[in-house]
């Protein structure tokens, strides 16, 4: 085992910091994908077609985040195995994992590919809007095995603590779609299908760097093809880390895909800045996702050792770096809002940079409770348990898009911050009992660990 990619032994701090940070810049360059193509969409197409991208986020996250969500799941026992010692186990799971989850990814592109029609009129997506958005979607469902696969070369690439790896590809293919996107929106004048083109050749040269430094320098993820096979011993605990994680990331996005319904109905503008302020809160809470994510695969390894004094600090100084990220996030976005919404949309849309302002008055201060509630989350994925985070998850979408419905004739975009708000509040005080309550019974452990295999 690498002791620098050990996280069970070492400075805790040092860990999270080192692992945390690489997961942010490559989360940012993820967003790059999403977020270039509307801004190239919006400056060089027009309101029309940024909004048609806006819509189609949600639905491509609604998707996207199942298939991550898997990986999440799949990452927590592969971190859990390395941390034990388990190195033929941790290959067997990546077999595993690559070949069911591939599977599921073919199968779930072709299901959202034919349902995309009813599913868009099931949101009451507007007609002038349909075509654009339409086209959009099926460029990237076309793609989305080259998204699973990314996605899982990085989750196990996490599960060993290195997070420097797809990083530097990621990078790589974000500079490459923006350079797409021009080619594909501006040169050719492909609209949103060229942008859609865009993402999805950016994310297949991603795969293929990963699959070249695998083989090249990480032998315990190097498989020869007669290693590939799925080992059924492993189905069972595989399906139970992963079908919660991604049934939790999948409900919600479901829950931001309904939210967008409310806001289908309040026009061009609301659509135009709904899309802005979602893209921007996308960016502003990845600092919370790497952190998360961080204290997740921190929490399995050492979970896999039996380091449990270990989980608890890891813990605490984890949720302390959420609430220093989050206060320093709110006081950026409340100085420069207007600023940043107007980045996405031409000069003369005074009323979405309007709507947008209004909406960060309540949203800005609730990146707060995302830090709290997100510390739990990576605490719980940590500890493979993923019912917890379902049920706070399900529970902050009905308050969510209930509130909206209520409130968005009167509020508009600022309906969407204070349902969150609300939502994220509820996520909080149930995470934390719960929380509590497990830490608890860790503690009763003690400092207790099982034999480790030698690595």
């Amino acid at each position: 085992m690498n002791d620098k990619n050990n996280m069970t032994k070492g400075s805790i701090r040092g860990h999270l910091l080192r692992f945390a940070f690489p997961l942010l810049i490559g989360d940012i360059f993820q967003q790059l994908y999403n977020t270039v193509d509307s801004i190239i969409v919006g400056q060089f197409v027009g309101e029309e077609a940024f909004a048609a991208v806006g819509i189609a986020h949600p639905v491509v996250n609604v998707v996207l985040y199942l298939i991550v969500g898997i990986c999440v799941g799949a990452s927590v026992l592969m971190s859990q195995m390395y941390g034990s010692g388990d190195e033929d186990g941790f290959r067997r799971e990546v077999s595993t994992a690559f070949i069911l989850g591939g599977i599921g990814a073919i199968v779930i592109g072709a299901l959202a590919a034919i349902f995309v029609n009813p599913l868009l009129s099931a949101i009451e997506t507007p007609a002038e809007l349909m075509a654009e958005t339409r086209t959009y979607l099926l460029v990237i469902f076309a793609g989305l095995i080259f998204t699973f696969l990314y996605n899982i070369y990085s989750a196990a690439f996490r599960a060993i603590g290195n997070a420097k790896a797809s990083l530097s590809f990621l990078i790589f293919s974000s500079i490459a779609n923006v350079f797409l996107d021009l080619l594909f929106v501006v040169v050719f004048k492909m609209g949103v299908a060229g942008a859609a083109v865009a993402t999805v050749i950016a994310q297949a040269m991603s795969v293929v760097l990963c699959v070249i430094y695998s083989r090249k320098k990480i032998p315990i993820l190097s498989l020869k093809i007669s290693e590939m096979r799925i080992d059924k011993s492993l189905v069972v605990r595989t399906f139970q880390c992963s079908w919660g994680a991604a049934i939790q990331q999948a409900s919600l996005h479901i829950g931001v895909l309904l939210l967008q319904r409310a806001i289908n109905t309040q026009g061009t503008s609301a659509i135009a800045a709904y899309a802005a302020v979602s893209r921007l809160d996308a960016f502003v809470l990845l600092g919370n996702f790497s952190i998360s994510n961080a204290m997740t695969t921190f929490i399995a390894q050492n979970m896999g050792a039996g380091e449990y004094d270990r989980i608890r600090k890891g813990f605490h100084m984890g949720r302390v770096m959420l609430l220093i990220y989050c206060a320093c996030a709110c006081l950026f976005v409340t100085i420069f809002k207007e600023g940043l919404i107007s980045l996405f949309l031409e000069e003369n849309s005074a009323r979405v940079v309007e709507l947008g302002v209004a909406y960060y008055y309540v949203m800005a201060p609730a990146y707060l409770l995302a830090a709290l509630g997100d510390s739990c989350q990576g605490y719980f994925r940590g500890m493979s348990r993923f019912d917890e985070t379902l049920i706070v998850t399900i529970m902050q979408i009905i308050i969510r898009v209930s509130l909206t419905y209520l409130l968005v004739g009167r509020f508009v975009v600022q309906a969407v911050a204070i349902a969150t708000a609300t939502g994220w509040a509820t996520l909080v005080i149930l995470s934390s009992i719960w929380q509590f309550m497990h830490m608890k019974n860790l503690e009763k452990y003690g400092v207790k660990k099982p034999r480790r295999a030698k690595a």
